[in-house]
């Protein structure tokens, strides 16, 4: 019994000097998984404004999308919505999801979600992209702070 002790222990003080508290996000989280969920809604209609609402409004979001030049840099929200209407107008969504297993929380207001988006390309094939997001809590709602390519 000892032992198991002294591993738990070890564990966990590994896991704080690591700063490492990284954890699955679940039920406890209702407000994250929702705004996951608008998201996801929002890359598959191609719906910038949709895309908007998730978005900080005094802050800006950090942008870095490997495959658009244009998509760089940290842009307040109008200019965000502005960018995935022309993205999304130019590249239509034909898949977008969050790996659910990929949503992590790192307290003390910290999420990381990693998606798939697949677009279809100009010359009829498809490119895809793995995005990161990364979300801050504001009150009981969940914000994007950053997307980025993360290939």
């Amino acid at each position: 019994m000892a032992f198991w002790r002294r591993a738990a222990v070890s564990l966990m003080l590994g896991l704080v000097l690591a700063g490492a508290r990284a954890v699955a996000a679940g039920p406890s989280e209702p407000a994250l998984l929702a705004r996951l969920s608008q998201i996801e809604g929002a890359f598959r209609r191609g719906d910038a404004r949709g895309l908007r609402a998730a978005l900080p409004s005094s802050a800006r979001t950090r942008l870095e999308l490997r495959d658009i030049p244009s998509a760089q840099g940290s842009l307040a929200a109008g200019q965000l919505e502005v960018l995935f209407r022309q993205i999304f107008e130019s590249r239509k969504t034909s898949g977008f999801q969050f790996a659910r297993d990929a949503v992590r929380l790192s307290p003390p207001s910290t999420a990381f979600a990693r998606a798939r988006w697949t677009r279809k390309a100009s010359d009829g094939g498809e490119s895809v992209d793995t995005l990161t997001f990364t979300l801050r809590a504001e009150g009981d709602d969940w914000r994007i702070e950053e997307i980025r390519s993360t290939r």
